[in-house]
């Protein structure tokens, strides 16, 4: 498995590293370091796509919040070899309220899915997880709808740690993916 996702494996990190600036600082700072690190992902995932897009995911929200090499390392041991181990650590890390608000965007998601059997939209997303029985729903206006998607991906990173992920469509608008 290793030899046939070798090649892409190396160019989503490489990729990733690229659109995080707190990473390239790092790296600027570490060059060896976060090359080990890097190569140490790869290494590990053992042909995972998957695990390496949740680990890389993992370790961008690491230093992100606490941009020193330590940090990173420490965050990077920690993480488990296995895929369902690693989905149990991301949703552990997690405190209540944010696993509570998780739990809540995976019903959602995965019931759209099982009826529409399409990708969700970010707006209906964003509609169903603001919406209290005691208010009046009101669909948001275009400007407002513009905002969705960066707020809702920080969402996303914060409650479900990179297990659910906006996309980009071709028309400009965005929606859920798992």
């Amino acid at each position: 498995m290793q030899e046939l996702t070798g090649k892409d494996i190396r160019l989503y990190i490489d990729g990733r590293v690229e659109t995080s600036v707190a990473l390239k600082e790092l790296r600027g700072l570490y060059p060896n370091q976060i090359r080990n690190m890097l190569t140490g992902i790869k290494e590990r995932a053992d042909g995972v796509f998957l695990w390496v897009v949740l680990v890389v995911d993992q370790l961008l929200i690491v230093v992100q919040d606490d941009p020193r090499l330590e940090a990173l390392w420490r965050a990077f041991n920690s993480l488990p070899a296995g895929l369902e181990e690693l989905y149990g650590a991301i949703q552990s890390s997690l405190d209540r309220g944010q696993r509570q608000t998780a739990s809540k965007l995976y019903q959602l998601v995965f019931e759209w899915k099982r009826v529409w059997s399409s990708h969700v939209d970010a707006t209906y997303i964003w509609l169903a997880v603001n919406f209290q029985d005691t208010e009046a729903l009101v669909y948001p206006s275009a400007a407002e709808e513009a905002g969705i998607a960066q707020v809702l991906t920080r969402l996303l990173v914060g409650t479900t740690r990179g297990l659910l992920q906006l996309s980009s469509s071709s028309s400009s608008s965005s929606s859920l993916s798992t």
